[in-house]
């Protein structure tokens, strides 16, 4: 879904590959993944699913956030990883009439190691973006 971008090009593809052991693997932190919908389009989504392959909670809770941007400039936090994060997949679903609706979505971490997650996948569709009439 969408155009995957990072902070790290040579491992954009690495969390969108279908393989949920490769993942991620620089520690810097101030890292981020995402994707991006082309212009005049949103994605909207109902779930959002990531695995944690190479798990150390302390690396993640507070510093791996998820968030969403209209402009790809001022980005909103959606959510912060919490003490609930496991091993495997973790996931946030959005129920219908709760759905997230942004033209960008993406990972932050803002610690090290905070973006060391193996896969991610999200759940949901592209439309017309009808706040822009």
């Amino acid at each position: 879904m969408g155009v995957p971008f990072s902070s790290n090009s040579a491992l954009t593809m690495t969390v969108w590959d279908g393989s949920n052991q490769n993942g991620w693997t620089s520690y810097s932190g101030n890292c981020f993944f995402g994707t991006a919908f082309r212009s005049g389009y949103v994605g909207v989504l109902n779930e959002v699913k990531y695995f944690m392959s190479r798990f150390n909670r302390g690396w993640l809770v507070g510093k791996l956030k998820f968030q969403g941007s209209s402009d790809g400039t001022t980005w909103t936090d959606i959510f912060i990883v919490g003490e609930e994060i496991h091993e495997g997949w973790n996931y946030y679903n959005y129920p219908e009439g709760e759905e997230l609706k942004y033209r960008y979505y993406r990972f932050f971490g803002t610690g090290y190691g905070s973006c060391v997650v193996g896969e991610i996948s999200f759940r949901g569709y592209e439309v017309i973006d009808s706040s822009t009439d």
